[in-house]
């Protein structure tokens, strides 16, 4: 908020460049970062302070200067929360909320910052516990899956239509919003098969979970590959496989 009401976008691109040094100092190089969301509704919980505005072209303009700014300052940065928050006046820490826009309207708002975020060099994206029933082919709104379990918005939409070959990496998967959508120990393996390659907040079982989903053929090994690829890719930016860094200021 306090980004968006600054509307300068030379200064937020220099705190996103310190940001990035200070963190690269402390030897931290990725960011959940930034929020990309739209405030449409107010009395939105969970981004009401965190969102830059209510307007897709001042998201796209400071969140796209920050932006810039870690990944000069050494971060790879994760746009959230994939389809977009901000239209729910309820909480996905605490049950899966809902973007209801038509798709002409998401097109035009949400689908048109993450086109822009992707045209500037965004890494990675973080699919929020958010349905999307424009994306779900007239399933009932209280029906729909959050986005981190939604084939159709993370494969048929973030990846097919919008065109993102980068990271995806989940919000929270303890979080209600995602957690009470399925059964626990289908959580990961689920989140795999629609099309996330990175679990955060991962459950003790879940790498044994998603062994054996790989070999009982529920989730296939090239999808898993997939993941990997994606994965290294995005360690390779961060420069994990390069040598010790020093003297970063």
């Amino acid at each position: 908020m306090a980004w968006g009401a600054c509307g300068d976008e030379t200064l937020i691109e220099r705190a996103g460049e310190l940001t990035g040094k200070i963190c690269r100092a402390a030897g931290i190089r990725f960011a959940f970062a930034p929020c990309v969301d739209i405030l449409y509704n107010f009395q939105c919980p969970s981004i009401n302070i965190r969102a830059v505005s209510d307007s897709p072209e001042a998201v796209i303009k400071i969140a796209g200067a920050y932006m810039r700014g870690m990944q000069k300052g050494g971060l790879v940065s994760a746009c959230k929360h994939f389809p977009g928050d901000g239209v729910d006046d309820r909480n996905p820490h605490f049950l899966t909320t809902v973007n209801s826009f038509s798709k002409d309207k998401w097109s035009a708002t949400f689908g048109k910052v993450y086109l822009e975020m992707f045209r500037m060099g965004c890494e990675a994206v973080m699919p929020g516990h958010i349905a999307l029933p424009c994306a779900e082919n007239g399933v009932p709104a209280d029906e729909c899956l959050p986005a981190c379990l939604s084939y159709n918005v993370m494969t048929k939409l973030l990846r097919e239509e919008l065109g993102f070959d980068g990271c995806v990496v989940s919000d929270a998967m303890s979080m209600l919003g995602a957690c009470t959508a399925c059964d626990l120990n289908e959580l990961a393996v689920s989140f795999l098969r629609a099309g996330g390659d990175f679990v955060l907040f991962p459950e003790p079982d879940d790498f044994e979970n998603i062994l054996s989903a790989v070999q009982n053929g529920i989730l296939s090994e090239n999808r898993l590959q997939n993941a990997v690829d994606h994965i290294l890719r995005i360690k390779e930016k961060a420069g994990l496989f390069g040598a010790a860094e020093s003297g970063i200021f």
